[in-house]
């Protein structure tokens, strides 16, 4: 069932199918909107009351295509905040993490602010700790838009966050990897 995002399926029905949906169903349709959302001419264009209706559903199918689609700032965050103190199941913390990092449909993805996604302390944890995936996640969904990455002031704390010499990039790739 291909879902369309337009005038003609009024939101309110689109959110009782949904409601009333498998969870396999609610997936592909959050993947459509999620693509809707990617798409959106201006920030804050998506349906917050459909998104909330189906978290409230707490399935974990659901959850990751939220994770992935969403639109909104504090759900993503929501979830991404869930699976690092853990639900039980450490892969599938990870792979909602990962979802995380991957939605290109939020707006305020590192800020210092209740609503980021990712906060600075946990963006330093990810640049410093976090694995390969992870860190390519992060990158890759990141890198058409540099307005997340912190400004670097000699001084300020974002200088701190990325202490970087001469000649040197966040982006650099050493000219050797360990064995």
């Amino acid at each position: 069932m291909k879902m369309t995002w337009d005038t003609g399926t009024h939101r309110l029905v689109t959110k009782a199918r949904l409601l009333l949906a498998a969870p396999d169903v609610v997936y592909q349709a959050l993947e459509d909107y999620g693509q809707h959302v990617r798409q959106r001419k201006r920030m804050g264009d998506y349906d917050e009351d459909l998104e909330i209706a189906l978290a409230g559903r707490d399935n974990r199918l659901i959850d990751l295509a939220h994770a992935r689609n969403a639109g909104s700032n504090k759900l993503v965050a929501t979830l991404y905040k869930r699976s690092l103190t853990g639900t039980g199941d450490i892969e599938y913390d990870k792979v909602i993490r990962l979802a995380c990092l991957a939605n290109q449909g939020v707006s305020n993805f590192m800020l210092s602010s209740d609503i980021a996604v990712v906060g600075q302390d946990e963006f330093r944890r990810l640049v410093r700790e976090g694995d390969f995936e992870e860190t390519t996640a992060l990158m890759r969904t990141r890198a058409s838009d540099a307005s997340w990455l912190p400004r670097s002031n000699p001084g300020t704390q974002s200088s701190r966050i990325f202490p970087m010499n001469a000649g040197t990039s966040l982006f650099s790739v050493p000219s050797t990897i360990p064995a």
